[in-house]
């Protein structure tokens, strides 16, 4: 689970808002042929991963994968603070904003540095099923 949602965190959030807004972002000069970009900087980086398991769990190399696109595409970085640092997710029962909870910005510091004891005695595990999926 915990490398579902790192996964899910750093390629799949990114890449849907890329592969969605794409055609929005003519005037910085990108398009749906550009996607390659992304595809390659998610590439290159499962090859570091593979060399260095523990950049799977590291925050600052996982989340960051697509830190090169920022400059070409500040829309996308805007969205990435937005959507890690003040999304609000849906609450049962929570009908105003200020009662929902930053969900998100709390899964991601769950599954990138835990401070539960059990989560922690998962990273050995990530790294293994990591090897054995590849």
């Amino acid at each position: 689970m915990r490398l579902g949602a790192v996964y899910y965190k750093a390629i799949v959030v990114p890449m849907r808002w890329l592969a969605g807004n794409s055609h929005l972002l003519q005037h910085r000069k990108w398009g749906e042929v550009h996607m390659k970009t992304a595809v390659d900087l998610v590439y290159n980086a499962f090859i570091k991963i593979e060399k260095n398991i523990k950049l799977i769990l590291r925050d600052s190399f996982i989340m960051n994968i697509f830190q090169p696109l920022y400059n070409k595409l500040p829309e996308l970085k805007d969205y990435r603070n937005y959507y890690f640092e003040e999304k609000r997710t849906n609450v049962f029962e929570a009908t105003v904003n200020e009662s929902r909870n930053r969900g998100i910005k709390m899964v991601k510091s769950k599954v990138l540095s835990p401070t539960d004891h059990d989560n922690r005695a998962t990273n050995e595990l990530c790294h293994s099923s990591w090897h054995q999926q590849g």
